[in-house]
């Protein structure tokens, strides 16, 4: 949880330009020392300081992979601490977030061994400064060391001592180095009173900052212990329920392994009960197997006694055809001879009935035929007399 915070914090750092890390790939701003108001017309000089932030080591918005912390935006402590650094001319340190804060947590700013601190690491010259390699002494990042050095001893004797040291161990190697040297001690001494009061003011801005900044720390460690207070009983409860739910896994995969122990037991119990069916039906087709050919045995021997059967009464039925038929012949003969004797005895009767029939029909007709002749002769008498009438009747009207 710590870890996370702190990722975020400082990813948004790295997103905001406002509340970003100082750019040191830049120059120095005024509160540092090393920049001055007044306009300085040496380019020397300003060539040496390129080259200084050019081999010197100038940090940007690094994200650091390892440990997730970009470097150029840990905090505001880191900064100063990274502005005196430049100030005095040493080299900067990359100091990672967890180093910082358990410095700041440990060391008050407002204690004296902070501010002994700050003098023997800061203010004192190193002891190494005055062995320096020979294949060294001309960097521009150790020459510029060495006189930001010389500017913190109060003893004005053992600064030209020593940079007069200094100077014929650069005469050795270039003497065009000493000249620079000299013509930039002589300009730094004029601005270092100013330095100072730059150095005190700068100072007394980073004990704040760092106070602040400890002040900060310890609230967000306060907090990051409850947010792991809270994590850890949130931890506790998981764990608890983990171990119930473990508990149920197990008691359900015990189930199952029963419940499927109980199946497997019923399938062989059912395929052993099937089994011995399936036998018994064995035994019992086999069985009907055998009374089946018992059975077409005897069905086909039935069948040939009935062809026999058949074939004699197909025989028998023959003679019965044979014998009918002659019969037949008989009675057709019989009755032939019955039958044109009828019919010539209803002939005879036909025609006696016939000429009977005739003579009866023609007696009608006859006297019709007179009835007929006499109402002709009527209706004749009838017109004629009709005639006669109209004919007078004809000859008064035309008379």
């Amino acid at each position: 949880v710590q870890e996370r915070t702190v990722h975020k914090e400082n990813a948004e750092q790295c997103e905001s330009p406002s509340t970003g890390c100082l750019d040191r790939s830049r120059s120095v701003s005024k509160d540092t020392g090393l920049g001055s108001i007044v306009p300085n017309n040496d380019n020397e000089e300003q060539t040496e300081h390129e080259i200084v932030m050019k081999h010197g080591t100038i940090f940007k918005n690094v994200w650091h992979m390892e440990e997730n912390v970009c470097i150029g935006s840990t905090s505001n402590a880191e900064q100063y601490h990274w502005r005196l650094e430049r100030l005095l001319g040493r080299e900067p340190e990359v100091v990672r977030l967890r180093d910082l804060e358990d410095d700041v947590t440990t060391d008050s700013v407002c204690t004296e061994d902070f501010s002994n601190r700050f003098r023997e690491e800061m203010l004192v010259l190193p002891s190494s400064a005055s062995h320096l390699d020979k294949t060294n002494v001309f960097s521009p990042r150790q020459t510029t060391q060495s006189i930001v050095q010389s500017y913190s001893s109060s003893d004005g004797e053992s600064l030209v001592e020593w940079t007069s040291s200094e100077g014929t161990a650069l005469k050795l190697h270039r003497s065009s180095g000493t000249k620079r040297k000299k013509r930039r001690l002589k300009q730094n001494r004029k601005k270092e009173p100013n330095r100072r009061d730059e150095m005190d003011r700068l100072l007394e801005n980073s004990k704040s900052e760092l106070f602040s900044e400890q002040k900060r720390l310890r609230h967000t460690l306060d907090s990051m212990q409850q947010e792991l207070e809270l994590s850890k009983r949130s931890c506790r409860s998981l764990g608890l329920k983990c171990s119930e739910l473990e508990q149920k896994l197990e008691d359900a995969n015990r189930k199952s392994k029963q419940k499927q122990l109980n199946d497997l037991e019923h399938q062989v119990k059912r395929s052993e009960a099937l089994e011995q069916s399936v036998s018994q039906k064995d035994l019992l087709l086999h069985e009907m197997e055998k009374e089946k050919h018992d059975l077409l045995l005897e069905f086909c021997n039935c069948i040939q006694m009935k062809d026999e059967e058949i074939k004699q009464l197909k025989d028998a039925v023959e003679l019965y055809k044979e014998k009918i038929r002659r019969q037949e012949e008989k009675f057709s003969k019989y009755s032939q001879e019955k039958i044109e004797n009828a019919v010539q005895q209803a002939e005879r009767k036909c025609q006696e009935q016939r000429e009977k029939v005739v003579e009866e029909i023609c007696a009608t007709l006859g006297r019709e035929i007179e009835e007929a002749e006499m109402r002709g002769r009527a209706d004749v008498e009838r017109e004629r007399k009709k005639t006669l009438e109209m004919k007078n009747k004809v000859s008064q009207i035309q008379k």
